[in-house]
C-alpha cells in the first residue's frame, strides 16, 4: 500500500521574493566579514502608526523596502524596536543608526529627540538627545538666536533631574484631535518649550549633525553594544514626548546595525 506524500507548493517568484526581501536585510561589512542587519520600519514600534490621520504607510522607488512610514502629524513621537542578538556576529561591537528623510518637516528642532540603545529588561542604556532635522535655519520659529551656528547639538540626562519620563497615554481614542499630554508642572513646561536649553535635564556635551549617506537617506547614531550572549534583547529607540510641539513630515526607513568601526 502506497502513502501519498502532501507537498505545499510555493513559486519561483514567491521564494526569490522572500531572498530578495532576506538580502535588503542582511548584509557583510567588506573590511571584517562582519554581519550588519537593517530592521525595516514595519518591524519598528511607531506608536500610532496605525492611525492613517497621523501616519501614512508609502513606496518610495529610493527604499530598500517595499514600505515606509511617513509621518502627517504627531505631538508624541515615539520609535523603537528589537532584535535578537544571536542574528548578529557574536563577541562584536555594534552602532545602531536610525535611517530617515523629511518631506516638508517641521518641528523637530523646537526640543532635541532622546536615543538610545540597550539590552531589553537589563539596561536602558546611555540615553542621548540629537536633533533630527539637518538644518534647523529652514524652520519658522525656531527656538535658535540668530548668531548661532547650523550645527545639531548631542545632549545627555543630567544626573540630578527630578522630571520623570511620561508614559504613553492608555485611554488615547485615534478620533481624538492629538495624542493628549501628560500634565506637568507649570513653570518647568513654560521653560522646557521655550527654552530648552535651560532645562536642568539636559546639559550640552557634544555635538553631531545627522550624516547624508551614499543612498540619499540621513542616519543619526542611537548608540553602541557589545554582542556578548545571543539570547540577549537589543532595543534601540527614538523618541520626542516632552515637548508638546507639533511634528510632521518625517520619512522613516528603518535602523540600521552596522559593526563599529576603530
Amino acid at each position: 500500500m502506497f502513502s501519498v506524500l502532501s507537498f505545499s507548493y510555493i513559486s519561483c517568484a514567491s521564494l526569490l521574493t522572500r531572498y530578495a526581501f532576506v538580502q535588503q536585510r542582511f548584509s557583510l561589512e567588506k573590511r571584517t566579514g562582519k554581519k550588519c542587519y537593517f530592521v525595516s520600519a514595519r518591524d519598528l514600534n511607531i506608536v500610532w502608526s496605525d492611525a492613517p490621520e497621523y501616519w501614512n504607510w508609502t513606496s518610495l522607488p529610493e527604499s530598500r523596502f517595499p514600505e515606509v512610514a511617513q509621518l502627517k502629524i504627531v505631538w508624541w513621537l515615539e520609535i523603537w524596536g528589537t532584535i535578537k542578538a544571536g542574528i548578529l556576529s557574536p563577541l562584536t561591537s555594534y552602532t545602531a543608526y536610525f535611517v530617515y528623510k523629511f518631506k516638508d518637516g517641521y518641528g523637530f528642532n523646537h526640543r532635541p529627540s532622546e536615543v538610545s540603545v540597550g539590552i531589553s529588561g537589563v539596561e536602558s542604556g546611555n540615553v542621548r538627545f540629537a536633533f533630527l532635522h539637518p538644518d534647523d535655519e529652514n524652520e519658522p520659529g525656531n527656538p535658535f538666536d540668530d548668531d548661532d551656528d547650523d550645527e545639531d547639538y548631542v545632549y545627555t540626562l543630567a544626573s540630578d533631574t527630578e522630571h520623570e519620563e511620561p508614559e504613553p497615554v492608555d485611554d488615547y481614542e485615534p478620533n481624538e484631535v492629538s495624542p493628549p499630554t501628560p500634565p506637568s508642572n507649570v513653570e518647568y513646561e513654560v521653560r522646557r518649550l521655550f527654552n530648552w536649553r535651560d532645562d536642568p535635564g539636559i546639559v550640552q556635551s557634544d555635538k553631531l549633525l545627522p550624516k547624508l549617506r551614499d543612498d540619499g537617506w540621513f542616519e543619526i547614531e542611537l548608540g553602541e553594544f557589545f554582542i556578548e550572549n545571543e539570547d540577549d534583547c537589543i532595543e534601540m529607540r527614538v523618541q520626542e514626548v516632552k515637548g508638546g510641539f507639533p511634528k510632521q513630515g518625517l520619512i522613516v526607513e528603518g535602523i540600521e546595525i552596522r559593526p563599529r568601526m576603530g
